[in-house]
């Protein structure tokens, strides 16, 4: 999986909002008594932990499609990355 450029850095920026998000309602939940600060903040770490697996997949398979490239700029025909991640629009020529 190989996200634009765009979606790259917006998921980027939402991760770091939920952490901070987080951090910031188990101190309110904390010092106000609010309901739920648990529950709320592990939720909102459970988003960023994905978003971060995204991220970091998307970054990995950037960087093995640089690798794969020839110094002309034409992929490598038999190149096969070291992990296995298939992104099928990106096989049909849409990505």
């Amino acid at each position: 999986m190989r996200l634009s450029n765009k979606a790259y850095d917006i998921l980027k920026v939402v991760q770091k909002v939920f952490v901070l998000l987080a951090t910031f309602y188990t101190t309110l939940a904390e010092i106000w008594g609010l309901p739920y600060g648990d529950e709320i903040s592990r939720t909102f770490l459970a988003c960023a932990t994905i978003l971060l697996g995204i991220l970091e997949i998307s970054s990995v398979t950037y960087k093995n499609d640089l690798l794969a490239q020839n110094k002309e700029g034409e992929l490598v025909e038999d190149y096969v990355p070291p992990i296995d991640v298939v992104d099928h629009e990106m096989d049909e020529g849409e990505g």
